[in-house]
């Protein structure tokens, strides 16, 4: 599967370090949504969906298995943020990974 498209809308509010949301669609067929993009420690995370359950837990509703498409999730994702914000904006951060 690869990225054929990915939305990111900005969070206007900046809760902890909440910089956006992604949504990204794979081969023009699947879309995942509420992929999130943040800040921590200047680095440049991305935030697979997620869910609080019934023990106050947080677990992620869609993730990668593999490395490589983990990466290419988050290489696109990055690339689509700096794209809305600007190259400038998105160099100033380091880019990190998932968290």
């Amino acid at each position: 599967m690869r990225v054929t498209s990915v939305v990111i809308t900005l969070d206007k509010n900046f809760d902890d370090g909440l910089l956006a949301y992604a949504s990204i669609q794979f081969d023009d067929v699947f879309r995942v949504s509420g992929i999130r993009i943040y800040k921590r420690e200047s680095k440049l995370l991305v935030g697979m969906p997620c869910r609080q359950c019934a023990d106050n837990k947080y677990r992620d509703e869609a993730y990668p298995i593999t490395q490589p498409m983990r990466d290419e999730i988050n290489r696109e994702d990055l690339r689509a943020y700096s794209d809305v914000v600007g190259p400038e904006a998105a160099k100033s951060e380091k880019v990190g990974g998932t968290k």
